[in-house]
């Protein structure tokens, strides 16, 4: 065997070392990452909300947690669980199975899917049930739910998309979401201006529109729900931990 030197042994090193790392580490690959924000509805802060992405060994869980904070926690003990377990592979997201339980209500809100995709690539089969109530969906394999779809969103933007649409399981039904760009702002968020990419969906008369920050992942800083042209819903972050580190 013919002799190496050192310099043409690492690089030779970095070469196979590269090619062999697993697909799905590519650029737009999402870091694990805890986002909490602050509540406003119609000018008053009624809660907390903590979205929270773990990831390990091909397999994802996306999780939100809401709870009525101050004043209105006084007198409803609602909180909000709901989760979404997905699969990796080739740097896709594939949905395995969701869960959104409303505690504090009279009325049930619960939904529960899980869905059965082929051994070979192709549509896969939603069941559960919604509020007691039974459902059932042919989906494709980019299908996601109603918080999942998120992940999408921000990996979407990261590669400069200008429309972003996602069938999304919401509830009993199969809708789609379209999200388009609506240009940058620059927000203030502890002392910092960050620049914002800003897209929103039109549904009827309520618009949704989120504002993603480049700089950490196209995490959302900011989403509103107007209704009617008056802000019904705000959501401001309070703060952002990245693979453990807190950023903001």
């Amino acid at each position: 065997m013919p002799k190496m030197s050192p310099a043409k042994f690492i690089k030779l090193f970095f070469i196979l070392t590269l090619s062999t790392l697993p697909s799905h580490v590519r650029a737009d690959a999402l870091l694990d990452f805890t986002a909490v924000y602050q509540v406003e509805k119609y000018d008053s802060d009624i809660g907390r909300t903590t979205y929270q992405l773990q990831q390990d060994a091909g397999t994802a869980h996306f999780s939100m947690r809401t709870e009525l904070t101050g004043f209105f926690a006084l007198f409803r003990k609602d909180r909000i669980k709901e989760d979404s377990w997905l699969s990796l592979s080739n740097g896709e997201l594939k949905l395995q199975r969701y869960s959104y339980i409303h505690e504090g209500s009279k009325r049930d809100r619960n939904t529960q899917i899980s869905i059965q995709w082929p051994a070979q690539p192709g549509d896969g089969v939603a069941s559960g049930s919604h509020a007691g109530k039974s459902i059932r969906f042919d989906v494709s394999p980019g299908v996601r739910d109603a918080l999942s779809f998120q992940l999408s969103l921000m990996r979407d933007a990261a590669r400069d998309d200008q429309v972003m649409d996602y069938a999304v399981l919401s509830k009993d039904e199969l809708k789609h979401y379209t999200f388009k760009r609506a240009g940058t702002d620059t927000l203030t968020i502890g002392g910092r201006d960050i620049t914002t990419l800003v897209v929103e969906r039109q549904s009827g008369e309520r618009t949704t529109r989120l504002w993603l920050a480049p700089e950490y992942q196209y995490t959302p800083v900011k989403i509103e729900l107007i209704e009617d042209d008056d802000s019904d819903t705000l959501m401001r972050i309070d703060a952002l931990t990245l693979n453990g580190k807190r950023v903001l």
